[in-house]
């Protein structure tokens, strides 16, 4: 994570790239059910070290001079990151995804 810039994130390019990136793991994840266990399995057992790093991407980003991620929470930047696998994972597994 904290090798994108700040702007590839927030820019509407950077986020039709993810939205295109996260559609077609989605659509692997339905030809590969066992993959798409496994995958909700690991994200949600990272759910609080994928908090921790997006915090730290927002400091170090404050740090060098982007101020404008001062303006962005770590849950925010996880729903640009992960929100399409978080939804696919709550829809397909229900209550047993724990998010």
């Amino acid at each position: 994570m904290t090798t994108v810039d700040f702007s590839d994130l927030t820019s509407s390019l950077g986020r039709e790239q993810i939205a295109d990136v996260a559609a077609a793991q989605i659509d692997y994840y339905k030809d590969n059910p066992g993959f798409a266990v496994w995958q909700a399995l690991e994200l949600s057992n990272l759910r609080n070290e994928l908090r921790g790093d997006a915090a730290l991407y927002i400091l170090e980003r404050v740090l060098g001079g982007t101020r404008s991620a001062a303006t962005i929470t770590p849950d925010e930047i996880i729903e640009i990151v992960y929100g399409a696998q978080i939804e696919y994972f709550q829809q397909t597994f229900g209550d047993q995804f724990e998010w």
